[in-house]
């Protein structure tokens, strides 16, 4: 099995990002429930993201949400998050990388996003994760979140704060250990704050 593969696989389930934040009057403030769906520019305004809850599905006892995502009009990746205890937990999902479709399944939730948060806070969870398209192996990962800066941002609406959070992911096993970084904003919406 090739290092990249490994570190592709799990990286495309953390890059593009938690899915957008409803602001309907609606106490589920990470917007997770069948049928939401947000719209994004990405590549400064170059191309459009489209996430919408297609479903619900069950891990074990754990219920989660299933967000499709679609870039440039075209399905890109499948994503299971979990929304409990004021956390969202990504639990695997199905992607395409290097012209082969992957799944991905964690036996427990990795912590992308919590409520409240302010700078300074972090995060780290750890799991392992199986690849069903390469049966017997057994990965383990983690995922530390921390939350480097905020920002406010003001639309018509009024005004929101942006938090930037920073994340390191690993992924070890079988010889291998890769770990790579990036950073993702969350914003809630103002009836939260």
């Amino acid at each position: 099995m090739k290092k990249n593969f490994l570190y592709g696989a799990m990286l495309f389930l953390f890059l593009l990002g938690i899915p957008g934040i409803s602001f309907a009057d609606n106490p589920n403030i990470f917007g997770l429930e069948v049928g939401n769906s947000w719209t994004y520019d990405v590549d400064g305004g170059q191309n459009t993201e489209y996430d919408e809850v297609v479903g619900t599905q069950w891990i074990g006892s754990t219920k989660v949400y299933v967000l499709e995502r679609e870039i440039i009009g075209e399905w890109y990746e499948t994503q299971w998050l979990e929304r409990k205890a004021a956390k969202v937990k990504l639990w695997g999902g199905t992607a395409p990388f290097d012209g082969s479709m992957f799944t991905l399944r964690f036996s427990t939730g990795l912590v992308l996003a919590w409520f409240p948060m302010q700078v300074g806070d972090s995060e780290y969870s750890s799991t392992t994760t199986t690849i069903d398209e390469y049966p017997g192996f057994v990965f383990e990962v983690s995922l530390s979140a921390d939350v480097v800066k905020e920002k406010q941002l003001t639309f018509s609406f009024g005004t929101v704060t942006a938090y930037k959070i920073s994340y390191q992911e690993r992924v070890w096993g079988y010889g291998e250990d890769d770990t790579t970084t990036f950073v993702q904003w969350a914003v809630y919406p103002i009836w939260a704050t």
